[in-house]
């Protein structure tokens, strides 16, 4: 009796939990106000933790997009369409201004406008041993900006293997630190000295970088 009074119990609260979730339509347009298409959606819920890959839609022809089964509270929507190099992540210490809804259980939010930025700029980082000429498969990484050393609000830090590509802000100076195990520590300079690189928008450098080795002159 109990297992069945206990299906019972939850067959009852499936459609309350379903129809506690809501839905948010909108649009993802570009600086000229032109649709985005094949732009990927999610929102950010911040009233719940993190947790995993958030569930994302793409944009139509039009640039219409519809979040379904989203959990009510304060939401981000955020967007990104990297073929076009729309980044998201990419603005360590930028601000961005992306679209705040307060969704409530089981409501359906219309006219969300995403609106994109300037692109970013994109980042290949080819890394070889100075002696070898061999790739180096394990590195570490770490890009600030610039003009806020010491701040970690504004740097970038991690552990990569092989070749690395990654967006960074387009028009924001910011320096590069490499290492890798039993090699010397590398930084960027260019070929006037400045310790820093700055990408224009929807710029692609690739840069290759060679580590010495700490036993070498």
């Amino acid at each position: 009796m109990a297992l069945i009074l206990g299906l019972i119990f939850l067959a009852m609260g499936l459609p309350q939990q379903a129809a506690s979730l809501g839905r948010v339509e909108g649009v993802v347009v570009d600086a000229a106000n032109k649709p985005v298409k094949s732009a990927s959606v999610y929102a950010d819920n911040l009233n719940l933790p993190i947790r995993g890959r958030r569930p994302t839609v793409l944009t139509d022809d039009q640039g219409k997009f519809v979040l379904e089964d989203v959990y009510p509270g304060s939401l981000l929507i955020r967007a990104y369409k990297d073929a076009d190099m729309y980044a998201d992540m990419f603005q360590f210490g930028m601000p961005h201004t992306w679209p705040q809804v307060e969704l409530k259980a089981g409501e359906v939010f219309k006219g969300v406008v995403v609106r994109f930025d300037k692109k970013a700029g994109s980042l290949q980082l080819h890394t070889l041993d100075a002696i070898t000429d061999e790739p180096i498969k394990g590195i570490e990484i770490q890009m600030c900006h610039a003009d806020h050393v010491g701040d970690r609000m504004y740097c970038m830090t991690g552990s990569v293997r092989g070749d690395y590509q990654l967006f960074v802000p387009s028009g924001v100076p910011i320096s590069i630190n490499v290492s890798a195990p039993n090699h010397k520590e590398w930084r960027y300079q260019d070929a006037s000295k400045k310790p820093y690189i700055v990408l224009a928008s929807a710029e692609e450098r690739t840069l290759t970088i060679n580590l010495q080795p700490v036993d070498s002159k």
